[in-house]
């Protein structure tokens, strides 16, 4: 399932709630540090809920069934349950939240079954009852590599009324990479046939066979990015790279740069309409999408958005018009107004719909 797609599932379970249908909780499943804790984090910023990051991996079965205590009047014991789960009579917690399982198929098997309860409807842990606004989301690394996690039992398993694999999608990672500010040259680098090697797309290559610690993920190239940010020597930015998504991809990204630096002036496109500057022959397509995404980032006015979207009409060929397109559309509003996005559209109906 694509980010987007999962954003929706996870929204509809929020509005329903714990205790108001049978909904139930749901599971994500997906390789490491393709987005899931983001995804679930940013639905609930944006739904106003709040969000308990109850990473299971650091817990202890007790942190979920709390510690008994005497109840000396009838000669029993009651549970004390911690106070970071949203129950009715805690009064410390909203009445509408996602309960986040983190990290639940790297937690010891002893500690996921403490979560048997909860998961289930009607969502109970001994004495305590999930508030009903509350909705529970889980998360955790895909299955089969033994040495990141522990297998889920098939009850627990059972208990989730869906199980979805989330997908590394490049689209979607572009537009979230555009309005969190990612560096443009990580943008343009991921449609470059650069980032297209033997193994697979360097947004996201991951083998768990290899002894390799950093490797490339929509994560590691966030930092990636970060670290781009800083006034580093050049060899101590590119170690520091190295060390956050891997040799390959260091060494395959540095490449790129290189031709990045190569490609013209976008102000005589943006500002002058020169479109005489577009590349043409071999190596096109990568300085084309260098370029791409430069002009995309530079359309800040409504002059530019109209300049840019006019090249993307007269020179550049779809599929690299529907990236513009989708970055303008992304960093601001002003693409809406645009006289020449009609034309556009028109040109390019068959892949814009």
């Amino acid at each position: 399932m694509r980010s987007r797609d999962l954003k929706e599932v996870i929204r509809v379970h929020l509005k329903s709630g714990s205790g108001k249908n049978e909904l139930g909780s749901i599971f994500i499943e997906g390789h490491p540090g393709i987005g899931k804790s983001e995804i679930v984090t940013t639905v609930a910023r944006e739904e106003n809920a709040e969000c308990i990051d109850f990473r299971l991996l650091l817990r202890d079965p007790s942190d979920l069934l709390g510690i008994p205590y005497p109840d000396l009047e009838n000669g029993t014991a009651k549970w004390l349950v911690p106070s970071e789960l949203p129950v009715v009579g805690n009064h410390k917690m909203g009445d509408t939240g996602i309960l986040f399982f983190d990290d639940m198929t790297t937690a010891p098997p002893l500690v996921q079954a403490a979560a048997y309860q909860l998961t289930l409807t009607p969502h109970r842990i001994g004495e305590a009852q999930l508030k009903e606004g509350w909705v529970i989301v889980a998360a955790g690394n895909m299955a089969g590599t033994k040495s990141l996690v522990h297998d889920m039992p098939r009850p627990l398993a059972n208990r989730f009324t869906s199980h979805i694999k989330l997908e590394v999608n490049l689209d979607d990672w572009v537009g979230w990479a555009v309005e969190h500010k990612i560096n443009a040259s990580i943008i343009a680098f991921m449609h470059s046939s650069i980032a297209h090697t033997a193994e697979g797309h360097l947004l996201f290559n991951f083998d768990p066979k290899k002894v390799e610690k950093a490797f490339p993920s929509p994560r590691t190239w966030t930092k990636a990015s970060r670290i781009m940010e800083e006034t580093f020597s050049t060899s101590v930015r590119n170690e520091l790279l190295t060390g956050c998504i891997g040799a390959g991809a260091a060494a395959q990204f540095s490449t790129f740069e290189r031709l990045f630096e190569k490609i013209p002036d976008v102000k005589e496109i943006l500002d002058n309409g020169n479109f005489d500057i577009t590349p043409k022959g071999s190596g096109a397509p990568d300085l084309k999408y260098a370029m791409v995404v430069a002009v995309a980032h530079g359309a800040s006015t409504k002059k530019r958005v109209d300049n840019a979207i006019k090249w993307a009409t007269e020179c550049l060929e779809p599929e690299f018009g529907v990236l513009l397109v989708k970055i303008i559309g992304v960093k601001n509003d002003l693409i809406i107004h645009s006289k020449t996005l009609k034309d556009w559209i028109t040109k390019n109906k068959e892949v814009w719909a």
